[in-house]
């Protein structure tokens, strides 16, 4: 089992505080909580990647449950608590950092306009792609040709009983790393480039008036 007993009480923490917070924001500013909307998406993104990452683990544990064990160092690992506690850790990260990261890149200021949620939501769907996207390359990439992935992985055939299955599902998770870090910057380009659209279609209403 993953040895961490305090995640579970890290995680509660972050929400009590970022709770706490957007409370505040609400009483303050009731007609406009936008500190609250922040925290609103934040916790949604970070809790679709929780989802996300319990479903892909729980995929790539049924498929080689052995990968756990020599790649990820679990003893004996079960997918609960075990294997669903590990992607829980990973993806409360990932959230977190796509989530941020949206916002920085729709961070209010004079030239550009702010996208509303409903928008900024929708470029989620490029981490959202590209993660399986790149996973699924990258598995057709270690089958076809292991032996850049024995060596990337570090575990040789006498190592462990089926090592095929073993590097296919570690280029899986190799993927969808690559994968999400290459939509999140594709999301943040269209996210400016969206903003920049929309600042210039005001612009141009303001002159015609």
């Amino acid at each position: 089992m993953v040895d961490d007993p305090t995640f579970p009480y890290r995680v509660a923490f972050g929400l009590t505080v970022f709770g706490v917070l957007g409370v505040i924001d609400a009483v303050r500013n009731p007609q406009n909580p936008e500190r609250l909307k922040e925290y609103a998406f934040l916790f949604a993104v970070t809790v679709a990647a929780m989802l996300y990452g319990l479903v892909h683990d729980a995929t790539t544990f049924s498929l080689s449950p052995e990968y756990f064990s020599a790649v990820k160092g679990l003893r004996a690992p079960s997918f609960f608590p075990d294997v669903a506690q590990l992607a829980l850790r990973a993806s409360w990260t990932v959230g977190l950092a796509i989530g941020l990261t949206f916002l920085i890149a729709n961070n209010p200021c004079k030239q550009r306009p702010q996208l509303p949620y409903s928008r900024l939501a929708r470029h989620l769907g490029w981490p959202i792609v590209a993660a399986p996207t790149f996973a699924a390359f990258l598995a057709v990439a270690s089958m076809v040709a292991p032996q850049w992935s024995s060596r990337a992985l570090g575990v040789t055939a006498l190592e462990v009983q089926d090592f095929g299955t073993v590097a296919m599902v570690w280029a899986v998770h190799l993927g969808t790393y690559s994968g999400a870090a290459v939509g999140l910057v594709a999301a943040v380009a269209r996210i400016r480039n969206e903003r920049g659209q929309l600042a210039a279609t005001q612009a141009c209403s303001s002159t015609t008036r």
